[in-house]
């Protein structure tokens, strides 16, 4: 049974995220305790990053240490066995970071196992959701990550000599209305002012 389910949830029938034999880490570093889901980008002093998983933060030297990112569109881990897949194609890949589209898992959190830790981010059915797969030796460094919603979601690592800004962002196609694509564009604008300037930022679009 995965540690850290939402009260009064049962979780023994799905394939998502706490099916998984990884530990479910929502632990939040700020003394603000209102997560990002409740502010849902509205909160006009801006959101609050959710914790990353240790309460030390090493920083992560990038000078001689080149980071290897890639992206999938998984186009579902919501099938038994796609989250293991993912995790061995990043491993025989040697990718350190991996932008994922269309999770299509609910609600947001962080999953860590053995190699890789998973951040992700959905909403209230099993469509659309966006991930950022690290490796456990970079999630060391990760000061905070920004579940905004089923499209968006951005984390921070602690480096030298900037810090570093990874965002995943899967936009809606001209299918949809113009309203739907102007409000997506304004929530990207909204997370994006959470990355100071003199923070090294990296999008996948």
């Amino acid at each position: 049974m995965v540690k850290g389910t939402r009260k009064g949830e049962s979780h023994a029938c799905e394939v998502g995220p706490p099916a998984m034999k990884y530990s479910a880490v929502n632990s939040h570093r700020e003394k603000d305790e209102t997560t990002v889901g409740e502010l849902a980008l509205n909160d006009a002093s801006g959101l609050k990053p959710k914790g990353g998983p240790a309460a030390d933060v090493a920083t992560l030297k990038t000078r001689n240490r080149p980071l290897v990112i890639g992206t999938s569109n998984v186009r579902t881990l919501y099938q038994a066995g796609k989250l293991s897949n993912l995790i061995q194609e990043a491993d025989a890949l040697r990718v350190d970071i991996m932008w994922i589209a269309e999770t299509r898992w609910k609600d947001e959190g962080l999953i860590r196992g053995d190699n890789y830790t998973m951040m992700y981010s959905g909403g209230t059915a099993h469509e659309h959701g966006v991930g950022i797969l690290i490796k456990n030796d970079i999630a060391k460094s990760l000061m905070g990550y920004w579940p905004a919603n089923v499209r968006i979601i951005m984390c921070k690592f602690e480096a030298k000599p900037f810090n570093i800004v990874i965002m995943q962002v899967y936009a809606p196609t001209s299918d949809y209305s113009d309203e739907e694509i102007e409000a997506f564009y304004d929530d990207v604008s909204k997370t994006l002012k959470q990355a100071k300037s003199p923070d090294v930022f990296n999008c996948h679009w």
